[in-house]
């Protein structure tokens, strides 16, 4: 599949050599929304009834900040390379703990991304309208927060983060935008989508300055004493709204 995508991907830049083609360069900024959300973390609620509840969500959600170069190969068709940084949402959480203290959880998380994608447009007197459709190659990284702790009941332990990197993540992405027309410096917005989950490679346990770090492996048959198990495939898939400038060339 990589290789196909590729493959066609070199052949269309190409064909840009022996046709008339407009460059462009862009910058936006935008927020987005959870999308496709999967199961964050499991919380006990109180220690009499038992009771649990599953809270749901995406490290997808947050600020994102994008750059992109692209080639527009005839007026209705084009392609470009866009990349990304999407600042997670910090998601906070309270667990019940046995001492009957409700002890706070939280996760922060970012990613590095890089979406080549084909455009389409329908260009018109005022507006030119178009959509994107692409993959997407990321390198996330999350960080979960437990504590601070009670010195009276964890002791010493006052804080435990758990850090997981390590890994591409791979998914698909989706725009539909409009621009101004006719212009060397256009405005403009769009309306993006991000298919995405990851599988970390990398986990590391700190307390109180001390750290162990485990690489995460899929099967516990060979597991040596620096590696752990992969605990599941981390979600952030999004939508939202970007906003930019772009210039043509």
């Amino acid at each position: 599949m990589f290789k196909s995508f590729f493959t066609i991907s070199f052949f269309l830049f190409s064909i840009t050599a022996l046709v008339r083609a407009q460059n462009f360069v862009s910058a936006g900024v935008g927020y987005n929304f959870s999308a496709a959300t999967d199961l964050i973390i499991q919380t006990s609620k109180n220690q009499s009834s038992g009771y649990l509840e599953n809270n749901y969500g995406s490290f997808g959600q947050g600020a994102d900040f994008r750059a992109a170069f692209g080639r527009m190969i005839t007026p209705a068709f084009g392609f470009e390379v866009d990349v990304n940084y999407r600042a997670g949402n910090k998601l906070e959480y309270r667990n019940y703990s046995d001492n009957n203290r409700f002890v706070p959880l939280s996760y922060t998380s970012h990613y590095w991304g890089v979406s080549p994608s084909v455009i389409l447009k329908v260009n018109n007197n005022l507006f030119t309208s178009y959509i994107k459709a692409g993959v997407v190659f990321a390198f996330p990284q999350i960080n979960n927060k437990i504590g601070p702790l009670d010195p009276t009941y964890y002791g010493n332990i006052q804080e435990v983060t758990n850090e997981y990197s390590g890994r591409l993540a791979f998914g698909y992405s989706g725009s539909i935008g409009a621009e101004l027309s006719a212009c060397s410096l256009c405005y403009f917005a769009e309306i993006n989508f991000t298919a995405l989950s990851w599988k970390p490679g990398k986990y590391k346990y700190t307390y109180n300055g001390a750290s162990q770090e485990y690489t995460l492996k899929d099967d516990n048959g060979s597991l040596g004493p620096n590696d752990s198990i992969v605990p599941r495939m981390f979600p952030f898939s999004a939508f939202g709204l970007n906003l930019g400038v772009k210039y043509n060339f």
